[in-house]
């Protein structure tokens, strides 16, 4: 067993340095062996992804807290405007779910997520409906569109989960989905206004869509190119 010249301290075989004083270890008399014995401590810590995420997922939550806490105290001492910190308190709702709650999970759930996401933004809208109860636009545009748009996410995961896909298919797959929503935003609206003209602002984004559909189309079967522009797009 091999003590510290400087300071005396017991030292591991494997030490290179006095883990007290950090004085060098010179012992001639060691065997070859020596540097390849394990050391008795680990050079990194390890710190598990659950933890990290929960750390991170802790921190946001108290950034959000502290001005919801300072809205309320404030809206209790003057009361003159109404109680208008409890929209600053469904906003910070709305954004610990959609931002912060996925962080607490062990493992991601994105069918999990997305019900999530989708149900607190229908509450959320729901809230400034009921606060104010101008017509029926929650249940004939505003839920909808919001039930459409989860619709739409929850197949294009699907489709993305089954196997991996190439990125211009990717893309192809998320055009058609701007397009098709484009179509059913507006027909919400022209159900619900009462408008003259159907699909007259829609039809723009369509054909964009379907331009940019062709070209990724040419670009996904034309290896050469594809290569070439993934590497100028760092994809």
């Amino acid at each position: 067993m091999s003590y510290c010249v400087n300071c005396g301290v017991e030292l591991d075989k494997s030490a290179k340095a006095c883990a007290l004083c950090n004085a060098t270890v010179i012992n001639p008399f060691d065997d070859e062996n020596v540097e390849t014995a394990p050391k008795p401590y680990s050079d990194k810590i390890f710190i598990p992804s659950s933890a990290s995420r929960r750390y991170i997922a802790f921190i946001l939550s108290v950034v959000l807290l502290i001005p919801n806490i300072v809205c309320s105290v404030t809206n209790l001492l003057i009361p003159t405007y109404g109680l208008w910190a409890i929209y600053v308190n469904a906003t910070s709702l709305l954004c610990f779910i959609l931002f912060i709650l996925p962080f607490l999970f062990h493992k991601v759930y994105p069918y999990l997520v997305l019900f999530l996401d989708t149900a607190s933004v229908t509450l959320y809208i729901y809230f400034f409906y009921a606060m104010y109860n101008e017509r029926n636009w929650f249940l004939l545009l505003a839920m909808p569109m919001v039930l459409s748009l989860g619709i739409i996410i929850a197949c294009f995961l699907t489709w993305v989960r089954k196997k991996k896909r190439d990125w211009p298919y990717i893309l192809i797959f998320v055009l058609s989905d701007i397009a098709i929503y484009s179509v059913i935003t507006e027909f919400l609206f022209h159900f619900y206004y009462k408008t003259d003209h159907l699909f007259q602002y829609s039809i723009i984004i369509v054909v964009s869509c379907l331009s940019l559909i062709a070209f990724f189309l040419f670009v996904a079967k034309n290896k050469r190119f594809r290569a070439w522009l993934a590497k100028r797009l760092f994809v």
